[in-house]
């Protein structure tokens, strides 16, 4: 049996160990706490991006929440008021709507908007650089940042405020086995979402060649559905926004599609009593729910265990497969 395998049996029966904390990679023994500031710098670097030579520029618009990498920029040729810099190895932070955490790893030199921190650790024998992301990325870290802005349509946070940020930092060893593990994960999350990104365009192009004009056979969608057919959802005078409550049956309604799915997190619920009277819009196992306006390539499909509980509002059609 290859390892692969010999892992991926036992899978089933791992649990998150309660003790995680005591572990030795986080024996906190050592860990010492500091202020943000003492540890990190505001990079203050400026230049002109045409004397500088430089060819980029990134802008908060560039900076895609929660992603650590830049994959989008500006072209300095194109003009730019920017003079900041920033070098490959440097942490960018949105400091212009913290909540939208907004942070990222220069890859290549560039000037930056007034709006990002360029930011680097002061002593790389106290703060490694590769952890550095991931401490901007925290849960807590974001919280003070949102916490410490001001300023009521354009919220902003200040350096001032971001220094005074504590936290327990590791022994140098510890910093680089967790940096190792985080780097870890964002790649295979990377890899998750370049694979997921293709085969959403290897779907829409196998659909596209399926079914172009040229090779298909028009037939009335009416014919591919079974005895209900083409349904409509109920419009106002069937149900009212008075009528949803807190607890019972869920509601799908055009909101609630996203990618050949029900999302169902935040679907809206009528009574039971309500959902009798609409029997004729309940969702079935096998439902398409197609959105009559709108994002017409958005879709749901009522997968097995789904059916019995939505009712669908419009204004989509509903066809049974």
């Amino acid at each position: 049996m290859s390892f692969a395998l010999a892992a991926a049996s036992t899978l089933p029966d791992l649990r998150p160990n309660p003790l995680w904390s005591e572990l030795p990679l986080f024996d906190r023994t050592g860990w010492k706490r500091v202020c943000f500031g003492d540890v990190v710098e505001n990079c203050a670097d400026t230049c002109d991006p045409g004397e500088a030579g430089l060819e980029r520029f990134v802008a908060m618009e560039h900076l895609e929440p929660g992603s650590l990498h830049v994959r989008s920029w500006g072209n300095v040729a194109d003009g730019t008021t920017f003079t900041r810099r920033c070098r490959p190895g440097q942490v960018l932070f949105g400091k212009r709507r913290a909540y939208q955490r907004k942070v990222a790893v220069a890859e290549f030199e560039a000037v930056v908007s007034g709006d990002i921190y360029v930011l680097a650790p002061k002593d790389t024998q106290r703060l490694l650089p590769e952890l550095l992301p991931f401490l901007c990325l925290s849960e807590r870290f974001f919280q003070h940042a949102v916490g410490t802005s001001a300023g009521s349509l354009s919220p902003r946070t200040n350096w001032s405020s971001l220094a005074s940020f504590e936290f327990d930092l590791p022994p140098l060893d510890q910093q680089r086995r967790i940096a190792e593990i985080l780097w870890a994960v964002d790649e295979v999350r990377v890899g998750h979402n370049s694979m997921f990104t293709d085969a959403q365009s290897y779907k829409g192009t196998l659909l596209e060649w399926c079914f172009s004009a040229e090779r298909s056979v028009k037939i009335r969608l009416g014919d591919l559905c079974g005895n209900k057919g083409i349904r409509i959802g109920p419009f106002g005078s069937q149900l009212h926004a008075h009528e949803y409550v807190d607890d019972g049956i869920p509601v799908v309604m055009p909101a609630n599609l996203d990618t050949d799915q029900i999302v169902q997190d935040e679907v809206k619920r009528i009574t039971s009593e309500k959902a009798d009277e609409l029997g004729v819009h309940k969702l079935e196992e096998g439902d398409v729910l197609l959105p009559r306006r709108g994002n017409l390539k958005k879709l749901g499909f009522v997968h097995q265990g789904q059916g019995g509980g939505f009712v669908a509002q419009g204004p989509f059609a509903s066809a049974m497969t």
